[in-house]
């Protein structure tokens, strides 16, 4: 019989956490597909359904 995989197994090693402050944890994420510019275009019009990527969409996002 196989052994049951849970998810701490999965994710062992593959997400980490960085405790920047003691009131606050902040949540880094790598998204290879957005680290090319015309990505980011279509992530905020065609993702998020903006008719105009502008970076007022990016303070938005980080402020909420």
């Amino acid at each position: 019989m196989a052994a049951t995989v849970t998810v701490n197994d999965v994710l062992d090693g593959q997400v980490a956490l960085d405790l920047e402050c003691l009131d606050r944890v902040y949540l880094n994420a790598y998204v290879p597909n957005l680290q090319v510019g015309g990505q980011v275009v279509s992530f905020l019009t065609r993702h998020l359904g903006y008719p105009i990527p502008s970076p007022a969409i990016l303070d938005k996002i980080g402020t909420a």
